[in-house]
C-alpha cells in the first residue's frame, strides 16, 4: 500500500493535545500500515512554551492562527476548549479548504450551523466525534451507520463528572458538596464545575446529537436544564428507598407531538439501562426506525479517549486528502423546534420531608386527579410515586402543592 504523509497542526497541547500526541506516538505505525497514511504533527499551538519543554521548540507557538496559516499543516485538530480563539482558528481552516476536527462541544453546539456552511462551501471536512462522549462512536454512527433510519429518540448519561458526583453521593453516604469537593481532587471536575453541574455540557451534547438525529439545528439555548446542586443525602435516601438511583439524564424526544430536549436529574429504576451506569461512565440510547433500539457505553472523558475520538476523524480525513476527495459535511436544514410542554405521560416522585407535615391525604388532594400508586418513607421523610400521567397536567397540578412538594423527579423505568 502507498504511504501518504499528512501534516497535522494541533492547537491545544493540555491534556488531550498530549494524548493525540501520545496516541499517534503509539499506534502511528499500524495506524500507516492499516489505512495509508502518517499522521506527522507538524506545529503546536501552546499558551505557554515553559510548560513543554519535552517538545521540539522549532514545532511550538504561541500564535494560533500561525499554525492555520501553516501550508505544511495540512489537516487541523483544535482542542483548546472555550468559545474563542477556537472559533476563529476553527472558521479560517475551514476557509483554506483545510479539513477540520475538534472536541470543543461549546463551539460545535453554538454554531454547528454556520460552521457547516462554511465546510461545504469550501468543500472541506468538519468532524467532531469527541465532542460528545469523547471516544465512544456515537456520531459517526448516526452519520453513516444508522443514516437511513429516523431517529425517534435519545437518552444517555452524558458527564461523567456529575454521574461521578451522584455515584460517590449514594455510595458513600456524601453530601453534593462532599462528593464535589473528591472529584476535583481526582481531576473529574474543573476549578468552575457550572457547566457540569448545571447542565450546560450536557446540553451542548444533546443539541449535537438532536442536530444530528435530525439534519436541524437545535439551539442549547432551547434545553431544558436543571442542576445538581440541590439533591442532598436525603433525596438520595427518598431514591433508594424506591429501589431507584439518581441520574443526570440528557433526552431528546423526536416522536409527534412530543419533540423535547431535557438535561435533568432523575429517579431510575434498575429496569433502565441508566441504572447500571456508574462512576465517569457514559451511555447513550438511540431509539430509531426500523433498526430498534442501540446502545453505546463507555469512558466519557480523560486524554486516551478523547485523543481517540479526535483521532479517529483525523485519519477518515487523511485517507479522503490522500485519495483525493473531502467528506463534505450534510447540510443543517432549518433551526429544530422545540415544545416545552408535551402530551407524552411519565411517573413521578415527590419527595416530602418529616417537618413539613404534610400528609397522604393533603398530597392526594393536590395531585387530584393524577393518583400516588406507591410510598416509601426514608430516615427524614417520605417518597411517593405516581401514576404515568400527562406531564402538562402534573406540573400544573404540583404548583398548587408548592408550598410542601418543592421537590419532584421525573422516573424512568
Amino acid at each position: 500500500m502507498k504511504m501518504t504523509e499528512i501534516g497535522i497542526g494541533l492547537l491545544g497541547f493540555g491534556t488531550v493535545g498530549k494524548g493525540i500526541h501520545d496516541l499517534l506516538e503509539a499506534n502511528g505505525d499500524e495506524i500507516a500500515q492499516r489505512r495509508g497514511v502518517r499522521l506527522s504533527i507538524r506545529k503546536v499551538a501552546v499558551r505557554d512554551f515553559a510548560k513543554h519543554k519535552s517538545v521540539d521548540p522549532s514545532m511550538l507557538t504561541t500564535d494560533t492562527l500561525a499554525v492555520v496559516n501553516d501550508p505544511a499543516c495540512q489537516v487541523i485538530a483544535e482542542v483548546m476548549g472555550g468559545e474563542e480563539p477556537a472559533l476563529q482558528c476553527i472558521s479560517r481552516a475551514l476557509e483554506l479548504k483545510k479539513p477540520t476536527a475538534t472536541a470543543n462541544k461549546l463551539v460545535v453546539a453554538s454554531h454547528l450551523r454556520t460552521l457547516i456552511e462554511l465546510a461545504r462551501k469550501n468543500e472541506t471536512g468538519f468532524l467532531f466525534e469527541a465532542a460528545v462522549c469523547a471516544g465512544i462512536p456515537i456520531l459517526s454512527s448516526l452519520e453513516r451507520g444508522i443514516a437511513g433510519n429516523h431517529i425517534e429518540g435519545v437518552t444517555g448519561i452524558l458527564n461523567g463528572t456529575t454521574n461521578f458526583i451522584l455515584t460517590r453521593m449514594k455510595d458513600a453516604n456524601l453530601e453534593f458538596e462532599e462528593a464535589l469537593a473528591e472529584a476535583t481532587d481526582l481531576g473529574y471536575a474543573e476549578a468552575d464545575p457550572s457547566s457540569d453541574v448545571d447542565g450546560w455540557d450536557g446540553a451542548y451534547k444533546l443539541s449535537i446529537l438532536a442536530s444530528l438525529s435530525t439534519g436541524q439545528w437545535l439551539n442549547p439555548e432551547l434545553v431544558r436544564r436543571k442542576s445538581i446542586r440541590q439533591i442532598s443525602k436525603s433525596t438520595i435516601h427518598a431514591a433508594a428507598a424506591l429501589g431507584c438511583k439518581i441520574k443526570l439524564a440528557a433526552r431528546f424526544s423526536n416522536s409527534e407531538g412530543s419533540r423535547m430536549a431535557t438535561v435533568e436529574p432523575v429517579f431510575v429504576f434498575p429496569s433502565h439501562a441508566l441504572f447500571g451506569v456508574d462512576g465517569t461512565e457514559n451511555i447513550v440510547q438511540i431509539e430509531a426506525r426500523p433498526v430498534g433500539k442501540l446502545e453505546f457505553r463507555g469512558s466519557g472523558a480523560g486524554a486516551g479517549t478523547t485523543a481517540s475520538g479526535v483521532v479517529s476523524d483525523l485519519i477518515q480525513m487523511a485517507v479522503d486528502l490522500k485519495n483525493g476527495h473531502q467528506g463534505v459535511p450534510d447540510p443543517i436544514l432549518g433551526d429544530l423546534s422545540i415544545q416545552r410542554n408535551t402530551t407524552a405521560p411519565a411517573a413521578f416522585a415527590v419527595v416530602i420531608n418529616d417537618d413539613s407535615g404534610v400528609d397522604l391525604n393533603s398530597l392526594e388532594r393536590s395531585l387530584r386527579p393524577i393518583q400516588i400508586v406507591n410510598s416509601h418513607t426514608f430516615f427524614s421523610g417520605t417518597v411517593y410515586l405516581t401514576e404515568a400521567c400527562s406531564k402538562e397536567i402534573f406540573v400544573e397540578r404540583i404548583a398548587s402543592a408548592s408550598d410542601f412538594a418543592r421537590e419532584f423527579y421525573e422516573v424512568l423505568s
